[in-house]
């Protein structure tokens, strides 16, 4: 399994990708995880889970494509009035920042389960 975690901050994205990391050596997941620092960088990519953490028109636009691709995603965002745009597109999860490991083991979880 692919995953990508698509964060402008190099700190925020290692620190999320380990939460990730974490989550796949507990349940027995194979997965490689890849960092992009920008949602135009991710738009050609071949994954299976994306962590898009740009919300605004450049977030919800690569969101938007990965879905077309049925990719699963799962939009991360300081503001919970995003929620409603990632329902329209139909993102497994929306993350209100701060993000916590409890919040990557339910998006997680959802996102795996929309993969069956």
């Amino acid at each position: 399994m692919r995953i990508a975690v698509c964060d402008g901050s190099a700190a925020t994205a290692d620190e999320l990708r380990e939460w990730i990391r974490q989550y796949c050596l507990l349940y027995g997941i194979a997965a490689d995880i890849e960092c992009f620092r920008t949602p135009e960088e991710l738009d050609g990519a071949d994954i299976d889970i994306a962590f898009v953490c740009f919300g605004g028109r450049a977030g919800f636009l690569s969101a938007r494509k990965l879905r077309e691709r049925r990719r699963r995603v799962i939009l991360v965002d300081d503001n919970g009035e995003y929620a409603t745009e990632g329902v329209r597109i139909h993102c497994s999860d929306f993350i209100v920042r701060p993000i916590t490991f409890a919040k990557v083991v339910r998006s997680m979880a959802l996102a795996l389960r929309d993969l069956r």
